[in-house]
């Protein structure tokens, strides 16, 4: 029963976890596509000295990465680039094929290196991979992709096809909003891997740092990455055992992309299950003594009359 109660703990936590990181996305593409908001941006527009000083404070409030609009070729109209150099036009990439459709479009996307040097986000984007006892061996050394939130939003239809679209996202790499909110919040740890390396955590290492660019073990991406299957299991983490559990991430078109994961302390259930075999103990052994007591006094009772039963006989004998 204890058991069972672990594993239902750590299946429900890891759901919390996964509806609180694409709660995030939903939230961000719905007020960004409401009414509301594209009179706003089209007030906007025709102000365009002060569009990108617009897009900048948005930007902030919803802490984005990067918020831009966008020509369907690319071209960028006005953007909060992060570079001293602003890009005129976006690097080509499958990505951007479906995000500037004639339709709305979200998902959690990885970033080639390309686009993120675009936007000034290659930096922040860079990890360096650190080699782990039992994850896969590739000879990666760093990871220059960004796991991101993107929406993308038409404006200003023309014969059914938009003029430009307002482009944003935010960048997971290194990020900790997310991952510390749910350890707060559920007191679990949290990760984010894109692929199979930790690209946001809250669990850290020996000398403090966060465990940045450690890779996952060969069995759970297997698992995870290879099945698409959620993984349940142990693991030690800075010394202590953890029950963990392991999510998919998918993109907008249903590729796993990378692994969501939480883990909790095991010592809570260990306790108990001590706890419990003591109590089992305690009771088997009061019960063991109680039956022999009461044994004991019934033998006395039966044998009691049988032995003055057989005293007389010889007597009388």
């Amino acid at each position: 029963g204890i058991e069972r109660q672990s594993e239902f703990t750590i299946n429900k936590e890891l759901d919390t976890a996964n509806k609180v990181f694409y709660t995030q996305l939903d939230s961000l593409f719905h007020y960004f596509d409401s009414p509301s908001f594209l009179l706003f941006l089209q007030d906007a527009l025709g102000r365009k000295a002060d569009l990108d000083e617009t897009l900048a404070e948005i930007r902030d409030n919803h802490a984005l990465s990067f918020l831009m609009i966008v020509k369907p070729d690319g071209a960028v109209v006005a953007g909060t680039n992060n570079s001293t150099a602003p890009c005129e036009k976006l690097p080509a990439s499958v990505f951007l094929q479906r995000f500037l459709g004639e339709q709305s479009h979200k998902g959690i996307i990885p970033l080639d290196k390309q686009f993120l040097e675009a936007v000034g986000l290659s930096n922040k984007a860079r990890i360096r991979v650190i080699r782990t006892p039992e994850a896969r061996e590739d000879g990666k050394t760093n990871e220059a992709r960004g796991l991101a939130q993107v929406i993308s939003i038409p404006l200003g239809s023309f014969a059914g096809s938009p003029q430009a679209y307002l482009l944003g996202g935010k960048l997971i790499n290194r990020s900790v909003k997310f991952v510390d909110e749910v350890s707060d919040l559920l007191k679990v740890y949290a990760t984010i891997f894109l692929d199979d390396v930790r690209i946001s955590t809250s669990i850290r290492l020996d000398n403090g740092n966060r465990a940045l660019g450690t890779r996952v073990s060969r069995e759970v991406a297997d698992t995870v990455l290879d099945q698409g299957k959620r993984y349940l299991g142990e693991a030690t983490i800075i010394g202590e055992k953890y029950l963990t559990a392991y999510d998919p991430i998918r993109d907008d078109q249903g590729n796993v992309i990378g692994i969501l994961f939480v883990g909790i302390p095991k010592a809570p259930f260990t306790a108990m299950k001590e706890n419990t075999l003591r109590q089992y103990i305690y009771i088997s052994l009061f019960s063991i003594f109680l039956a022999l007591l009461i044994a004991y006094t019934l033998s006395r009772k039966i044998t009691g009359p049988l032995q003055r039963l057989t005293r007389t006989m010889k007597k009388v004998e």
